[in-house]
């Protein structure tokens, strides 16, 4: 999934206009954590410190690795790179010698050396996050196995039955999507699954996880048919492109498909017609009403989506860590030019055709005209179907304070709505491992979602379809 990095791109792009003071190395820090450029110099110490720990592991003993610690060293600190150890032990005890070794990434995390690694086991590869001082001492050793392993080692669990199909066949954007059922199933509830913000696979994948997919096999399992399909962004990038940008609306982008795909679902021949859920993460669990209003479905799942305004979230992910890591002429530069956007967008009802065609917060000003023209909170408050909104505890992207809990106070005492929160699962419903916790590295490592988000989704949807 791309859009974990969309809120990234704004400031990518505005930076590119910007004519770099020469020398300028400064950085700008807000309190979040923050990957950072390494010198040319701690890159070769970083890189010669972790090929050490890599001659340790293959040849050497625990004390061995836990003499790379530093000499005056935390408690946590030995414990970390003690469990690391475990872990190793295990590894090597499962998949034997290793028979490769190269180092991936380099770089600074909240300001601490990070190195990233893979060791190969045949055709097995295992990675390794190192944590070193900045005396190059390793304080932290962990270890996981590859997408790319893990993807290898996957099948479509047994029991279940996944066929291809096109949204909006015949239409001028064809979309191809995949559903998936319990073999051999009948009169089966369906939920359809709306991609948020960015140009999204089936799978909504970010980086080396694949939300969708997980949900669809596990939701499957517990006999409900799933529909997912590929976003028209992601399908059609020149659509993007259009030269008459008033047709990209929240409409042209995601509301269209997802009734095209409630259509689909309710012509299924193992489907209930009047038993079709929507399923939205992210901007597409917010528009559920307007898909609905269209396709009259059975109910509605939120997944880490705000209560605000969605240019309200725009700006605050931009303020809050979007330019964390930039060269501080940058940001002096980029703060008053996305303050500004944010502003027009506030008062986009006074804006004319010219500067509606402009680029405000990474989406033309139609498209904020378009999405912000409607109180979603207001009409869920307002609907008298059933509303599940799930919030994981652990979420940078959306927070649980304040989206969640406004959903809480915006839905208070109402008997068809449900709010739910989880903690330490991320804005995928995944729960966080590994040291990254508020930067997208968290992605690279191949979580799935909880068994408890979908056991919940799955209660939540029989339960209101009267199974």
């Amino acid at each position: 999934m791309k859009r974990i990095l969309s809120r990234m791109g704004l400031c990518l792009v505005l930076a590119a206009l910007i004519v770099l003071a020469a020398g300028c190395s400064e950085k700008y820090y807000n309190g979040a954590v923050s990957i950072l450029d390494v010198t040319d110099t701690e890159r070769a110490k970083l890189r010669d410190a972790s090929e050490e720990v890599a001659k340790v592991l293959q040849i050497g003993t625990r004390e061995n690795l836990l003499g790379l610690l530093p000499d005056e060293h935390t408690e946590e600190q030995a414990q970390a790179v003690s469990d690391g150890w475990d872990k190793w032990e295990e590894i090597c005890a499962q998949y034997g010698e290793v028979t490769g070794y190269e180092t991936k990434e380099i770089f600074l995390y909240h300001y601490m050396g990070a190195v990233m690694s893979e060791y190969s086991f045949g055709d097995t590869v295992i990675c390794a996050d190192m944590f070193y001082t900045s005396n190059f001492n390793l304080v932290y050793l962990d270890f996981y196995k590859s997408a790319k392993s893990a993807e290898a080692e996957y099948s479509l669990p047994e029991g279940l039955t996944e066929r291809e199909v096109i949204v909006g066949e015949g239409t001028g954007y064809e979309l191809g999507g995949t559903l998936t059922y319990p073999t051999d199933g009948t009169d089966l509830p369906v939920v359809v699954l709306i991609h948020g913000v960015g140009n999204n696979t089936r799978d909504e994948d970010a980086l080396n996880t694949k939300m969708f997919r997980d949900l669809a096999n596990g939701l499957a399992k517990q006999g409900i048919a799933v529909l997912r399909y590929d976003k028209r962004t992601f399908a059609y990038p020149e659509a993007q492109t259009l030269t008459d940008v008033s047709t990209l609306t929240i409409d042209f982008i995601a509301v269209e498909d997802a009734v095209r795909a409630v259509e689909l679902a309710r012509g299924l021949e193992m489907a209930d017609p009047d038993r079709i859920w929507l399923a939205g993460h992210d901007l597409g669990a917010l528009i559920l009403p307007r898909i609905d209003e269209q396709a009259d479905t059975a109910g509605f799942v939120l997944m880490n989506t705000t209560s605000r305004k969605w240019s309200d979230v725009a700006y605050d992910q931009l303020m809050r860590y979007g330019m964390n890591g930039m060269e501080t002429d940058n940001v002096r530069y980029l703060k008053p030019l996305i303050s500004g956007e944010y502003k027009s967008v506030q008062d986009i009802e006074k804006l004319d055709e010219e500067e509606l065609s402009t680029v405000m917060l990474s989406q033309y000003g139609y498209f904020w005209k378009d999405l912000n023209s409607r109180d979603y909170p207001a009409e869920y408050a307002a609907s008298g179907k059933p509303v599940l909104v799930m919030q994981g505890g652990a979420d940078y992207q959306i927070l649980p304070d304040p989206d969640f809990n406004g959903w809480k106070e915006i839905l208070a005492g109402k008997a068809n709505a449900q709010c739910k929160l989880y903690d330490g699962l991320n804005h995928m419903m995944m729960k966080v491992e590994g040291p990254y916790t508020d930067v997208t590295k968290q992605y690279q490592r191949p979580l799935k979602v909880d068994g408890q988000v979908i056991s919940d989704i799955a209660a939540f949807v029989n339960a209101g379809t009267g199974k």
